[in-house]
């Protein structure tokens, strides 16, 4: 299965959580702030870049600075970011897309929300949200599931092949660090024939 290893995203998702600050404000569930920021910006506009900018906008999200970075490794990739106000915490929402060069080229789409504090029940939300279970190798400091949606529900990937190639692969993961918390949607897209 091409689904990238969890070393290969932990320094990208670090590089998007240094970037914590906020210049908006928007309403969300005081309870799970970090999961309903996910679940506006990440889940319902499928990682999409420019869906994402849009309901970031449309929250109130202001462009962070920098509004823009690029990253070379382990993959190239362009994303846009954004301060928003969710719940009182101050997040960074980060999108864009990337692109693996090669015999093996992949395309995917991805979103991260990254803020300073995480909270057990977002936590909670997210593992349910996933309705799958945590890779064995999660620990303390990154979860990750990995999924893929049929018919609109999650399921474990029953025929890796086949899930790439229809470009049903999702994965969630969380990361928990002192002082910061980052929840990326990444969606492998199918290859381009």
């Amino acid at each position: 299965m091409c689904v990238l290893a969890p070393k290969s995203l932990v320094g990208w998702l670090a590089v998007m959580a240094m970037f914590c600050g906020t210049r908006s404000a928007v309403a969300a569930d005081a309870g799970t702030p970090l999961f309903s920021a996910f679940e506006s910006f990440c889940a319902d506009t499928g990682a999409r870049a420019d869906d994402v900018k849009r309901a970031v906008l449309a929250a109130g999200g202001a462009p962070h600075d920098p509004p823009t970075r690029s990253v070379e490794t382990p993959f190239s990739m362009q994303t846009s970011l954004w301060d928003i106000k969710a719940g009182g915490h101050a997040l960074v929402v980060a999108a864009g897309a990337a692109h693996t060069a090669g015999a093996a080229a992949r395309a995917m789409n991805d979103c991260v929300v990254s803020g300073r504090d995480v909270d057990a029940a977002s936590l909670k939300a997210l593992a349910d949200w996933a309705r799958v279970a945590a890779n064995p190798d999660a620990n303390e400091r990154l979860t990750y599931y990995v999924f893929e949606e049929k018919n609109g529900a999650h399921q474990a990937i029953s025929d890796a092949k086949a899930a790439e190639a229809e470009g049903r692969v999702w994965r969630l993961s969380v990361i928990r660090a002192p002082g910061v918390a980052s929840v990326e949607l990444m969606h492998l897209l199918a290859p381009e024939r």
